[in-house]
C-alpha cells in the first residue's frame, strides 16, 4: 500500500512497517501518511491509560469528505455542498463536478466546476456591462443571442469567446473567434442580408443552453454547428434533435456532465422550417 512493504512476524502474526528515512527520502507524502497512520493508532490504543495527557489540536483538513468526493469523480456526478470561508459564518449551497483532490501543508483541496460561480465570477459574460449598453438581445446564458454567424440581435455586431458563453478549452474560443471574423467579412461584403428563413433553437428536457439561439438558413454553412451544456450530470441517455415529433438525429451517452460542453454538427439539408430546433436528453429505457 502507498508503494511500501508491510512485513508480517509469523512467530507473534504481528504486522508492522519497516520505516526509515529513505520512505521519508522517497516519497514525503508516504511518510506523512505513514506518520498519521501511527499517531492515529498510538492515540487509539492509549487512549484510556493517557486519558487527559495527551492533547490534539482539531485542525480542519476536509478529510472527512474524501470518499463522497472521489466517488463523484469516479462517477462524473454532481454534488451540492455547503461552502463558507474560514473566518465567515455565512454559507452557500454550491453545485459542484469534482475534477481533482490535492494534499498541501496536511490539508486537502478541492478542484471542481462550480456551476454557479461560473455564472456569478464573471467567467461566462465578462462584458455584460457593454452588452446591456449596447441594447443587444441577451440569451439565457447572459450573454448575446447570436445567430450561426455569430451575429447578434444588432446587425454588424458579432459575439464570441467568453463573451458569448463560458468555454473548456481555448481551441474553442479561438474557432469562435475564426467563425465571427468570417462572419464579420460577410457582413461588410453585403453577403448578410436580413434572413427570411429564420429557425430558432430550443434548450429542451436537461439542457442548460443552445448556442446559436438561431439558424439563417439561407445564410448558414452546409453543417450547423450547435454547442450545448446539460444541466446536471446523467448516465446512459440519449441527446435528441428535433423539430415538433420529427426527430433529425439522436446520439447516446453512457455519461454527460455539466462542465465538457458538447459539440455537434447537424447537415443542413435535416433542418426544416417552421417549429425550432430542440435539444433534449432522454433516458435509454431499461431492457
Amino acid at each position: 500500500i502507498f508503494g511500501i512493504d508491510i512485513v508480517c512476524d509469523r512467530g507473534t502474526n504481528r504486522y508492522s512497517i519497516p520505516y526509515s528515512d529513505e520512505v521519508m527520502d522517497n516519497d514525503k507524502s508516504v511518510g506523512w501518511l505513514v506518520n498519521t497512520f501511527t499517531v492515529s493508532n498510538l492515540l487509539t490504543l492509549g487512549k484510556e491509560r493517557l486519558s487527559g495527557r495527551v492533547s490534539v489540536e482539531d485542525v480542519p483538513s476536509g478529510q472527512i469528505y474524501l470518499t463522497s468526493i472521489m466517488q463523484a469523480m469516479e462517477d462524473g456526478r454532481e454534488l451540492e455542498i455547503e461552502y463558507g470561508k474560514y473566518n465567515s459564518p455565512q454559507t452557500d449551497t454550491l453545485h459542484i463536478q469534482p475534477f481533482a483532490v490535492k494534499e498541501h501543508e496536511r490539508r486537502w483541496y478541492l478542484v471542481a466546476y462550480c456551476r454557479e460561480r461560473a455564472i456569478k465570477d464573471g467567467t461566462v459574460v465578462p462584458n455584460n456591462d457593454m452588452i446591456d449598453k449596447m441594447g443587444i438581445t441577451k440569451a439565457s446564458t447572459s450573454g448575446s443571442q447570436v445567430n450561426d454567424n455569430l451575429e447578434t440581435s444588432i446587425p454588424g455586431v458579432f459575439s464570441c469567446g467568453n463573451v458569448l458563453h463560458v468555454h473548456d478549452l481555448v481551441d474553442y474560443v479561438v474557432d469562435e473567434g475564426r467563425v465571427a471574423g468570417l462572419g464579420a467579412a460577410k457582413y461588410l461584403k453585403g453577403e448578410l442580408e436580413p434572413s427570411s428563413d429564420i429557425l430558432l433553437t430550443k434548450a429542451g428536457e436537461g439542457i442548460s443552453y443552445v448556442v446559436p439561439a438561431r439558424i439563417e438558413r439561407d445564410h448558414c454553412d452546409e453543417n450547423v454547428v450547435l454547442k450545448f451544456r446539460v444541466r446536471k450530470p446523467r448516465k446512459d441517455v440519449y441527446i435528441v434533435y428535433a423539430q415538433g415529433d420529427t426527430v433529425l438525429k439522436k446520439t447516446f451517452k453512457t455519461a454527460i456532465i455539466p462542465s465538457e460542453m458538447e459539440i455537434v454538427k447537424l447537415p443542413k439539408n435535416l433542418l426544416k422550417g417552421g417549429e425550432p430546433l430542440t435539444v433534449s436528453l432522454i433516458e435509454k429505457e431499461a431492457k
